[in-house]
């Protein structure tokens, strides 16, 4: 059920989401969280799901009760899986935004791009993608930097 909603492109759906929820901040936030949540949810899915059941039965073997292994266990193995399904919702959530102004929008770097075209202005057009481009970077960068704060664990466990 997931990977049908997933694979209904969040554009199609701009008409449909303008008819239930306007023009409004409400509907760019529906839009957005439904290009995100789905690719988000599969991506995190994947990655619990390969956990390895050799962990919770050590950790049962050692006496944790179910608390113990969900948060001792559980949490820190799921961790990084849940911080690459948000570099992947933030990604499409981008992509998106961008996408939804080039279509309808009076104001954003899509609408600033959509505009230029209109008269042929390429440095303009330029701009606009390399500021794309740069937005997207930074963004991954500081989701990066969070994610090597957070798993900093993981490191001394490999080393």
């Amino acid at each position: 059920m997931i990977n049908f909603f997933r694979a209904l492109p969040p554009i199609a759906l701009i008409p449909l989401v303008i008819v239930y929820f306007g023009v409004d901040e409400l509907a760019k936030l529906v839009i957005l969280f439904y290009a995100s949540f789905f690719s988000g949810v599969i991506v995190m899915y994947e990655g619990v799901s390969q956990i390895t059941p050799l962990y919770i039965r050590v950790a049962q073997t050692l006496g944790a009760n179910q608390a113990e292994i969900f948060r001792k266990v559980i949490i820190p193995l799921t961790v990084p899986h849940i911080l690459t399904a948000l570099r992947v919702a933030l990604g499409v959530a981008w992509a998106t935004l961008v996408a939804s102004e080039l279509i309808a929008a009076q104001r954003g770097l899509g609408a600033m791009i959509q505009n230029a075209s209109t008269y042929f202005l390429l440095d303009v057009i330029y701009v606009g993608i390399i500021c794309i481009g740069l937005i997207a970077l930074i963004m991954d960068l500081i989701l990066r930097k969070i994610t090597a704060r957070l798993l900093v664990w993981q490191d001394r466990a490999i080393a």
